[in-house]
Protein backbone atom coordinates (compact mmCIF):
# COMPACT_ATOMS: atom_id res chain seq x y z
CA UNK A 1 0.00 0.00 0.00
CA UNK A 2 1.44 3.45 -0.70
CA UNK A 3 2.39 5.66 2.63
CA UNK A 4 -1.27 7.93 2.04
CA UNK A 5 -3.00 5.17 1.95
CA UNK A 6 -5.89 5.46 4.86
CA UNK A 7 -8.94 3.40 6.07
CA UNK A 8 -11.56 6.06 5.94
CA UNK A 9 -14.63 5.15 7.24
CA UNK A 10 -16.98 7.26 4.77
CA UNK A 11 -19.67 6.97 5.83
CA UNK A 12 -18.99 8.21 9.38
CA UNK A 13 -17.40 11.05 8.35
CA UNK A 14 -20.55 12.47 6.99
CA UNK A 15 -23.13 11.99 9.29
CA UNK A 16 -23.54 13.23 12.91
CA UNK A 17 -26.13 12.99 15.93
CA UNK A 18 -29.08 15.16 14.80
CA UNK A 19 -30.09 17.51 17.82
CA UNK A 20 -33.47 18.92 17.64
CA UNK A 21 -34.69 21.39 19.51
CA UNK A 22 -38.51 22.44 19.65
CA UNK A 23 -40.10 25.22 21.88
CA UNK A 24 -43.73 26.08 21.81
CA UNK A 25 -45.67 29.21 23.74
CA UNK A 26 -49.15 29.65 23.71
CA UNK A 27 -51.92 31.91 25.84
CA UNK A 28 -55.24 31.86 24.97
CA UNK A 29 -58.64 33.52 26.97
CA UNK A 30 -61.88 35.02 26.01
CA UNK A 31 -65.05 35.96 27.42
CA UNK A 32 -68.49 35.66 26.43
CA UNK A 33 -68.30 37.85 23.38
CA UNK A 34 -64.66 37.54 22.16
CA UNK A 35 -61.83 34.38 22.73
CA UNK A 36 -58.27 34.49 21.10
CA UNK A 37 -55.10 32.38 20.95
CA UNK A 38 -51.27 33.33 20.19
CA UNK A 39 -48.84 30.99 19.78
CA UNK A 40 -45.62 30.86 19.04
CA UNK A 41 -42.79 27.39 18.07
CA UNK A 42 -39.46 27.97 17.16
CA UNK A 43 -37.89 24.50 15.85
CA UNK A 44 -34.45 23.84 14.90
CA UNK A 45 -32.76 20.44 13.49
CA UNK A 46 -29.34 19.70 12.38
CA UNK A 47 -29.24 17.22 9.79
CA UNK A 48 -27.82 13.21 9.92
CA UNK A 49 -25.59 14.46 6.90
CA UNK A 50 -23.24 17.19 8.59
CA UNK A 51 -23.61 20.92 7.99
CA UNK A 52 -27.45 20.47 6.82
CA UNK A 53 -30.06 21.90 8.89
CA UNK A 54 -33.58 22.86 8.62
CA UNK A 55 -35.28 25.95 10.88
CA UNK A 56 -38.43 27.32 11.34
CA UNK A 57 -40.04 29.85 13.57
CA UNK A 58 -44.03 30.26 13.18
CA UNK A 59 -46.30 32.40 15.26
CA UNK A 60 -50.18 32.32 15.36
CA UNK A 61 -52.58 34.18 16.05
CA UNK A 62 -56.57 33.12 16.06
CA UNK A 63 -59.65 35.85 17.18
CA UNK A 64 -62.96 35.82 17.54
CA UNK A 65 -65.42 38.74 18.48
CA UNK A 66 -69.26 38.38 18.56
CA UNK A 67 -71.05 41.93 18.62
CA UNK A 68 -75.05 41.71 20.41
CA UNK A 69 -75.65 38.58 19.21
CA UNK A 70 -76.25 39.54 15.31
CA UNK A 71 -72.72 39.69 14.05
CA UNK A 72 -69.56 37.56 14.31
CA UNK A 73 -65.88 38.47 13.19
CA UNK A 74 -62.42 37.17 13.29
CA UNK A 75 -59.54 35.62 11.86
CA UNK A 76 -56.65 33.33 11.65
CA UNK A 77 -53.53 34.45 10.92
CA UNK A 78 -50.29 32.24 10.48
CA UNK A 79 -47.15 33.46 9.77
CA UNK A 80 -43.71 31.39 9.08
CA UNK A 81 -40.08 31.83 8.36
CA UNK A 82 -37.58 29.00 7.14
CA UNK A 83 -34.57 28.30 6.73
CA UNK A 84 -32.30 25.79 6.17
CA UNK A 85 -29.46 23.45 4.28
CA UNK A 86 -29.96 20.12 2.60
CA UNK A 87 -29.38 18.03 0.07
CA UNK A 88 -31.30 16.35 -2.75
CA UNK A 89 -31.63 12.41 -2.16
CA UNK A 90 -32.37 12.46 -5.95
CA UNK A 91 -29.08 12.52 -7.00
CA UNK A 92 -26.53 10.05 -7.43
CA UNK A 93 -23.68 12.55 -6.95
CA UNK A 94 -24.88 13.50 -3.43
CA UNK A 95 -23.25 12.72 -0.20
CA UNK A 96 -24.95 9.13 0.32
CA UNK A 97 -24.33 8.52 -3.37
CA UNK A 98 -20.64 9.18 -3.21
CA UNK A 99 -20.17 7.49 0.30
CA UNK A 100 -20.78 4.32 -1.81
CA UNK A 101 -18.59 4.91 -4.81
CA UNK A 102 -15.74 6.71 -2.34
CA UNK A 103 -12.64 3.90 -1.96
CA UNK A 104 -11.27 3.28 1.62
CA UNK A 105 -8.17 3.71 0.59
CA UNK A 106 -8.31 7.49 0.00
CA UNK A 107 -7.70 9.86 2.94
CA UNK A 108 -10.80 12.63 3.54
CA UNK A 109 -7.71 15.12 4.74
CA UNK A 110 -3.86 14.65 3.49
CA UNK A 111 -1.79 14.01 6.21
CA UNK A 112 1.33 14.04 3.77
CA UNK A 113 3.06 15.61 0.70
CA UNK A 114 1.63 13.76 -2.39
CA UNK A 115 2.35 14.15 -5.71
CA UNK A 116 -1.49 13.32 -7.23
CA UNK A 117 -2.13 13.11 -10.68
CA UNK A 118 -4.57 16.51 -10.62
CA UNK A 119 -2.90 18.44 -7.92
CA UNK A 120 0.39 18.43 -5.38
CA UNK A 121 -1.26 17.65 -1.78
CA UNK A 122 -0.02 19.26 1.10
CA UNK A 123 -0.85 17.91 4.66
CA UNK A 124 -4.19 19.48 5.64
CA UNK A 125 -5.95 19.58 2.20
CA UNK A 126 -8.98 17.36 0.87
CA UNK A 127 -7.74 14.29 -0.18
CA UNK A 128 -9.83 12.84 -3.32
CA UNK A 129 -9.37 10.57 -6.32
CA UNK A 130 -6.91 12.88 -7.83
CA UNK A 131 -4.69 11.55 -5.69
CA UNK A 132 -3.48 8.58 -7.98
CA UNK A 133 -4.82 6.64 -10.91
CA UNK A 134 -7.49 3.78 -10.54
CA UNK A 135 -9.42 5.61 -7.96
CA UNK A 136 -12.50 6.24 -9.73
CA UNK A 137 -14.14 9.14 -10.10
CA UNK A 138 -16.32 9.75 -6.93
CA UNK A 139 -16.04 13.35 -5.07
CA UNK A 140 -15.15 13.76 -1.54
CA UNK A 141 -18.17 14.30 0.02
CA UNK A 142 -16.79 15.37 3.38
CA UNK A 143 -15.21 18.28 1.52
CA UNK A 144 -18.31 18.96 -0.59
CA UNK A 145 -20.30 19.25 2.60
CA UNK A 146 -17.92 21.71 4.12
CA UNK A 147 -18.22 23.89 1.58
CA UNK A 148 -21.28 23.93 0.83
CA UNK A 149 -22.01 24.81 4.70
CA UNK A 150 -22.42 28.55 3.81
CA UNK A 151 -25.50 27.89 1.14
CA UNK A 152 -28.81 28.71 1.73
CA UNK A 153 -32.80 28.63 0.73
CA UNK A 154 -34.95 30.40 2.97
CA UNK A 155 -38.88 31.34 2.41
CA UNK A 156 -41.48 33.88 4.75
CA UNK A 157 -44.81 32.88 4.49
CA UNK A 158 -47.97 34.54 5.33
CA UNK A 159 -51.21 32.66 5.56
CA UNK A 160 -54.92 33.27 7.12
CA UNK A 161 -58.07 34.39 6.74
CA UNK A 162 -60.87 37.00 7.84
CA UNK A 163 -64.42 36.14 8.38
CA UNK A 164 -67.54 37.89 9.39
CA UNK A 165 -71.10 35.96 9.69
CA UNK A 166 -74.42 38.35 10.34
CA UNK A 167 -77.93 37.57 11.16
CA UNK A 168 -79.47 39.88 8.96
CA UNK A 169 -83.36 39.47 9.92
CA UNK A 170 -85.00 35.89 11.64
CA UNK A 171 -83.91 32.91 9.26
CA UNK A 172 -81.22 35.08 7.13
CA UNK A 173 -77.85 34.45 7.74
CA UNK A 174 -75.17 36.32 5.43
CA UNK A 175 -71.42 34.58 5.79
CA UNK A 176 -68.05 36.11 4.06
CA UNK A 177 -64.70 34.90 3.84
CA UNK A 178 -61.53 36.04 2.56
CA UNK A 179 -58.51 34.20 2.63
CA UNK A 180 -55.00 33.84 0.91
CA UNK A 181 -51.17 33.15 1.31
CA UNK A 182 -48.52 34.76 0.13
CA UNK A 183 -44.71 33.64 -0.25
CA UNK A 184 -41.27 35.29 -0.31
CA UNK A 185 -38.39 32.74 -1.26
CA UNK A 186 -34.25 33.26 -1.10
CA UNK A 187 -31.53 30.63 -2.25
CA UNK A 188 -28.05 31.10 -2.51
CA UNK A 189 -25.81 28.54 -4.15
CA UNK A 190 -22.00 28.65 -3.72
CA UNK A 191 -19.87 26.11 -5.79
CA UNK A 192 -16.31 26.20 -5.18
CA UNK A 193 -13.27 25.46 -7.44
CA UNK A 194 -11.78 22.49 -6.37
CA UNK A 195 -8.92 20.07 -7.01
CA UNK A 196 -9.00 16.95 -5.03
CA UNK A 197 -10.95 14.88 -7.78
CA UNK A 198 -9.88 13.32 -10.92
CA UNK A 199 -12.71 15.84 -12.41
CA UNK A 200 -12.83 19.17 -10.79
CA UNK A 201 -13.89 22.46 -10.89
CA UNK A 202 -12.32 24.90 -12.84
CA UNK A 203 -13.91 27.91 -11.47
CA UNK A 204 -15.72 29.21 -8.23
CA UNK A 205 -19.58 30.36 -9.19
CA UNK A 206 -22.50 31.91 -7.43
CA UNK A 207 -26.31 31.56 -7.87
CA UNK A 208 -28.78 33.18 -6.50
CA UNK A 209 -32.41 33.53 -6.95
CA UNK A 210 -35.28 35.22 -4.97
CA UNK A 211 -39.47 34.66 -5.98
CA UNK A 212 -42.72 35.74 -4.36
CA UNK A 213 -46.39 34.06 -5.33
CA UNK A 214 -49.73 34.68 -3.96
CA UNK A 215 -53.10 32.96 -4.15
CA UNK A 216 -56.20 34.12 -2.44
CA UNK A 217 -60.13 33.26 -1.97
CA UNK A 218 -62.90 35.04 -1.51
CA UNK A 219 -66.64 33.04 -0.40
CA UNK A 220 -70.05 34.87 0.02
CA UNK A 221 -73.00 32.93 1.04
CA UNK A 222 -76.73 33.96 1.85
CA UNK A 223 -78.91 31.68 3.53
CA UNK A 224 -82.73 31.84 4.64
CA UNK A 225 -83.74 28.96 6.44
CA UNK A 226 -87.58 29.05 7.95
CA UNK A 227 -90.25 27.50 8.94
CA UNK A 228 -94.15 28.60 8.42
CA UNK A 229 -96.26 26.10 10.19
CA UNK A 230 -96.25 23.32 7.34
CA UNK A 231 -93.47 24.67 5.13
CA UNK A 232 -90.06 24.69 5.31
CA UNK A 233 -87.94 26.90 3.02
CA UNK A 234 -83.84 26.29 2.64
CA UNK A 235 -82.42 28.38 0.28
CA UNK A 236 -78.94 29.54 -0.45
CA UNK A 237 -77.08 31.96 -2.58
CA UNK A 238 -73.17 31.98 -3.14
CA UNK A 239 -70.36 33.18 -4.98
CA UNK A 240 -66.68 32.45 -4.59
CA UNK A 241 -63.58 34.39 -6.41
CA UNK A 242 -60.01 32.77 -6.68
CA UNK A 243 -57.00 34.16 -7.67
CA UNK A 244 -54.01 31.59 -8.11
CA UNK A 245 -50.50 31.65 -9.09
CA UNK A 246 -49.51 35.00 -9.16
CA UNK A 247 -46.13 35.20 -8.81
CA UNK A 248 -42.71 36.88 -10.07
CA UNK A 249 -38.67 35.40 -9.98
CA UNK A 250 -35.37 36.02 -10.53
CA UNK A 251 -32.35 33.96 -10.88
CA UNK A 252 -28.93 35.48 -11.65
CA UNK A 253 -25.45 33.13 -12.13
CA UNK A 254 -21.70 34.17 -12.40
CA UNK A 255 -18.24 32.53 -12.14
CA UNK A 256 -14.51 33.42 -12.42
CA UNK A 257 -14.41 34.09 -8.33
CA UNK A 258 -10.42 35.10 -7.44
CA UNK A 259 -11.82 34.91 -3.71
CA UNK A 260 -13.64 32.36 -1.56
CA UNK A 261 -13.92 34.31 0.87
CA UNK A 262 -18.03 34.81 2.35
CA UNK A 263 -18.22 38.40 1.93
CA UNK A 264 -16.91 38.61 -1.63
CA UNK A 265 -19.83 35.93 -2.99
CA UNK A 266 -22.02 38.45 -5.04
CA UNK A 267 -22.79 38.25 -7.90
CA UNK A 268 -21.65 41.68 -9.05
CA UNK A 269 -17.81 40.29 -8.37
CA UNK A 270 -17.67 37.09 -10.57
CA UNK A 271 -16.24 37.86 -13.51
CA UNK A 272 -18.05 35.84 -16.49
CA UNK A 273 -22.48 35.69 -16.51
CA UNK A 274 -23.75 32.31 -16.61
CA UNK A 275 -27.39 33.24 -16.11
CA UNK A 276 -29.53 35.51 -15.84
CA UNK A 277 -33.46 34.97 -16.13
CA UNK A 278 -36.52 36.38 -14.82
CA UNK A 279 -40.46 35.24 -15.25
CA UNK A 280 -43.72 36.49 -13.88
CA UNK A 281 -47.10 34.63 -13.73
CA UNK A 282 -50.18 36.59 -14.11
CA UNK A 283 -51.69 34.46 -12.14
CA UNK A 284 -55.07 32.25 -13.25
CA UNK A 285 -58.97 34.27 -12.06
CA UNK A 286 -61.87 31.79 -11.30
CA UNK A 287 -65.45 33.16 -10.45
CA UNK A 288 -68.26 30.79 -9.57
CA UNK A 289 -71.56 31.73 -8.34
CA UNK A 290 -74.85 29.25 -7.42
CA UNK A 291 -78.06 28.92 -5.83
CA UNK A 292 -79.46 26.01 -4.10
CA UNK A 293 -83.49 26.15 -2.68
CA UNK A 294 -84.76 23.04 -0.91
CA UNK A 295 -88.61 23.15 0.05
CA UNK A 296 -90.09 20.58 2.45
CA UNK A 297 -94.32 20.58 3.36
CA UNK A 298 -94.86 19.02 6.45
CA UNK A 299 -91.23 17.99 7.05
CA UNK A 300 -92.12 14.55 4.77
CA UNK A 301 -92.40 16.10 1.42
CA UNK A 302 -89.37 17.71 -0.49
Amino acid sequence: LPTWAANTNWYNEITDRATVLNHNLSLSGGGVNSKFLVSLNYFNQNGAIINTNSKWFTSRVNSKFTVKKILSIGENLQISHRSGNGFSNLSSDNAIGSVYRMQSIIPSIVSQTISGISHNFIPGEWGGTGIAPRLGNARNAVADLTRNKDDLNTDVRVFGNLFLEANLTKGLLFRSSFGGLYQNGYSSDYTFSTYENVINNPLSSLREGASYNSNWVWNNTLRYNRNFTNHNVDAILGSETLQLGTGRGVSGGRTGYFSDAFSFRTLSNGATITEATSYYNTGQKIYSSFLNVNYGYKNRYL
